[in-house]
């Protein structure tokens, strides 16, 4: 049975609202913010993992690599560096592959997710890294989720 895409990113969607949830509670509650953040990896790694399986992006094997690859490099850089803010430009680059890649096969409709999520990265990442404003300017990632709620892709 193959999954359709609005219905794949509306799992991923749910599931980043659902980790959004979590993380405000226990940020609140036990003021858990700093500790947290990664759970956001997650909704990126189950949007991979539906990907290879059902092939939504039509990307090859090789490029399907690029996902865990640069996740992985992120990872690596801020463990050796002590730098996990200034090492999430290399995350920035995801919404961006994913852009150009598609172009070739889907009309822009399918690009207003990862645009928004790129410009909403740029913002965040400017405005923490040259105002040190990083709470509660997270919250605008919100809005990502939101978007394949709401939009028709069929």
């Amino acid at each position: 049975m193959k999954l359709s895409l609005t219905k794949a990113l509306r799992i991923v969607a749910v599931v980043i609202i659902l980790i959004s949830a979590l993380y405000v509670y226990f940020g609140v509650t036990k003021d858990l913010w700093a500790d947290l953040w990664y759970l956001y990896l997650f909704p990126l790694l189950a949007w991979w993992l539906l990907d290879m399986r059902f092939n939504y992006t039509k990307f090859t094997p090789f490029y399907r690599g690029f996902v865990p690859f640069i996740l992985a490099a992120y990872l690596a850089l801020s463990l050796i560096y002590g730098e996990w803010i200034k090492t999430l430009i290399i995350l920035s680059f995801m919404p961006f592959f994913i852009l150009i890649y598609n172009a070739k096969f889907y009309p822009l409709k399918y690009s207003i997710i990862p645009i928004v999520a790129s410009f909403i990265l740029i913002v965040y990442l400017g405005v923490g890294l040259f105002l040190s404003i990083w709470h509660p300017t997270w919250m605008m990632f919100i809005i990502v989720p939101l978007l394949p709620l709401f939009q028709n892709y069929d």
